[in-house]
């Protein structure tokens, strides 16, 4: 709990590494599938994140059917694509991450990021999307 905010997730493929960073890796042999789910006690109406690719070799490729959203939870329980990440040009080097700001009019008690690599082809983890500093805005 941060102040009165609670924070549930659920997570698959999904840590924290080097004690810096969120990783997504959908990139890896019998995986193809990552994400991270944060719902909360009460609605939030702004996220900020700090996102990038580990590496210059991630391989997550838009026109192959790989995909990389970020979703919102709406009113009636449905995830909604806001932001499509592989549009979003991101960096290559983790150090230097974009910063990303979604406003969400109506509050949402549920934002999710998700990663998908349709043919995973490799045996160590890739496809890495890091997420380093998140803000979360709520209104009292």
């Amino acid at each position: 709990m941060i102040d009165d905010l609670v924070i549930d997730t659920k997570r698959l493929r999904c840590g924290f590494i080097e004690g810096e960073y969120v990783n997504l890796s959908a990139n890896r042999n019998n995986a193809g599938d990552s994400y991270l789910e944060l719902k909360f006690n009460k609605k939030i109406y702004e996220i900020g994140l700090d996102v990038a690719f580990w590496s210059d070799k991630e391989w997550m490729i838009k026109n192959q059917g790989d995909f990389a959203y970020i979703e919102f939870l709406d009113e009636e329980g449905n995830w909604i694509n806001c932001l499509d990440l592989l549009e979003e040009n991101l960096p290559t080097d983790r150090t230097i991450p974009k910063q990303i700001k979604i406003h969400f009019t109506n509050g949402t008690k549920g934002v999710r990021i998700v990663a998908h690599k349709e043919t995973p082809n490799t045996d160590r983890n890739k496809g890495r999307i890091c997420l380093g500093e998140i803000e979360l805005i709520t209104y009292n």
